[in-house]
């Protein structure tokens, strides 16, 4: 088998199994703690996600791009940065519990939000950005697995009612400190022993050369993350439930987002240090492939939206269909976008996607925000998509400096298709939703193939590469 289909299969066996039964773990809860309970648990997570990366300043990219380039790691580094990630994690804990007995709260979605603040330990003891430079993704696949199977365990076993919501933070945590002590494990199986390294010089360098870009990434993130705060805030915890149900469908689907990630920050790495393909012809021909699988794969969505919402979460969450409709519009933009994050980091421009990103970010913020206060939950998906498109469009112009106008073309030709195909579907007869699905399957291959959208060479490259 090629190292680069071993890659992928085991970088998808994790991935598929770790979010199918977190997905079967999310259903659950959705159902037993009915919509407002349900998002009072996405608050407090989404304040977790915001508190994460605070406490991962740039790491998850830098560090593991300086893993991927480099032969071998620095013992020193790695120690330095769990110490230091630990620090950060109880200073966030401590605060996090102090802002929220400051604010305006209920005192179960209080305590709701200071439990999900306890997974910042394991977390912050977790080593899955190592071992994704090094690209071992059996290793990466087994933690998320065990991570998600432990959340999952704890979860049947201790929520039974609306009143244990408690718990759910508590049982997210255990998942995270079984996945944390097996890369420890592993680490010290492959590298020897690991010790924490309390090195304030090592950690001003550290901090240095993570922060601008770990600054892009929680401006990113705040697109996931402040929506369901907002329209809890704004709304009521019932519509922060009903968002938080079309979101979670959208996380499922952006497991592709974590394969493209995860397989081409590696590789235009080392194609941009020229120790690989390339790295034009590489990124052109991965993102006319990514277009092609996924604009079918959103029509299909779209169309299969309001069916799959009440199956998976039961008929009190209908109303969460149109707003998993728009953002299967931010699912799209999303992967796109992660092909040009790995072509900015790849290639060293950083300060190029800082600033794509800063700017993205803060339109989708504040267009989630006057979103929600105009057109309720609706609007703050639109917000969502806005920002999200602008911070391609941004990247866009950003890589055009690296390789040059060939990135605008690959957009085109998969658009032409993605267009035809619509007008395709808009202009033919009222159908059955799997009649639609399968036409527009249809319709874009036919379309592909007559706008040529994927050339013999490029599938071979894709092939060779990837397969």
């Amino acid at each position: 088998m090629k190292p680069s289909l071993n890659k992928l299969i085991a970088f998808l066996a994790g991935d598929v199994g770790s979010r199918a039964i977190g997905f079967v773990i999310t259903a659950y809860l959705a159902r037993v703690l009915d919509t407002g309970g349900f998002g009072v648990v996405n608050i407090g997570f989404s304040v977790l996600g915001y508190l994460m990366l605070l406490g991962t300043p740039g790491i998850h990219l830098i560090e593991t791009r300086n893993a991927a380039a480099a032969e071998g790691m620095h013992s020193e580094r790695v120690q330095a940065i769990l110490s230091l990630r630990l620090v950060l994690a109880v200073a966030l804990i401590l605060g996090a519990a102090v802002l929220a007995a400051l604010l305006p709260m209920e005192a179960g979605s209080r305590r709701v939000v200071v439990l999900s603040t306890f997974s910042l330990v394991p977390l912050a003891l977790s080593l899955d950005w190592f071992f994704h430079g090094k690209e071992q993704f059996w290793v990466m696949s087994a933690a998320k697995v065990l991570s998600a199977a432990t959340f999952g365990t704890a979860g049947f076993i201790v929520v039974r009612s609306a009143e244990d919501v408690a718990w759910v933070p508590i049982a997210f945590a255990l998942g995270n400190t079984a996945a944390a002590i097996f890369f420890l494990i592993q680490y010290r199986s492959q590298f020897g022993p690991l010790r924490l390294m309390w090195r304030l010089p090592l950690w001003k360098q550290i901090v240095g050369s993570n922060v601008p870009v770990g600054m892009s990434v929680f401006l990113a993130q705040s697109t996931v993350n402040l929506p369901p705060i907002v329209v809890g805030w704004l709304v009521s915890s019932a519509a922060a439930g009903l968002f938080s149900a079309a979101l979670k469908v959208v996380f499922v689907l952006l497991m592709i987002d974590r394969v493209v990630h995860a397989l081409l920050l590696p590789v235009t790495s080392r194609a941009f240090t020229g120790r690989g393909e390339n790295a034009a012809v590489l990124l052109v021909t991965v993102t006319k492939g990514i277009l092609v699988l996924l604009f079918p794969l959103t029509t299909c969505a779209v169309l299969l939206a309001s069916p799959a919402v009440t199956l998976i979460f039961g008929e009190q969450y209908a109303a969460a269909a149109p707003v998993l409709q728009i953002l299967l519009a931010y699912f799209l933009l999303t992967v796109l976008n992660t092909v040009l994050v790995c072509a900015l980091i790849g290639s060293g421009r950083e300060k190029a996607y800082t600033l794509a990103v800063t700017i993205g970010s803060a339109l989708s913020v504040l267009a989630s925000v006057f979103g929600t206060l105009l057109f309720g939950i609706g609007g703050t998906a639109w917000g969502m998509v806005a920002g999200e498109l602008l911070t391609v469009v941004l990247m866009v112009r950003a890589v055009r400096r690296v390789v040059g106008g060939v990135i605008v073309r690959a957009l085109l030709a998969p658009s032409a298709a993605a267009t035809a195909t619509t007008l395709g579907l808009v202009l033919m007869p009222a159908q059955h939703v799997a009649v639609q699905c399968v036409m527009a399957i249809v319709l874009f291959s036919v379309f592909a193939f007559v706008f040529r959208v994927l050339k013999k060479e490029e599938r071979q490259l894709l092939q060779g590469r990837f397969v």
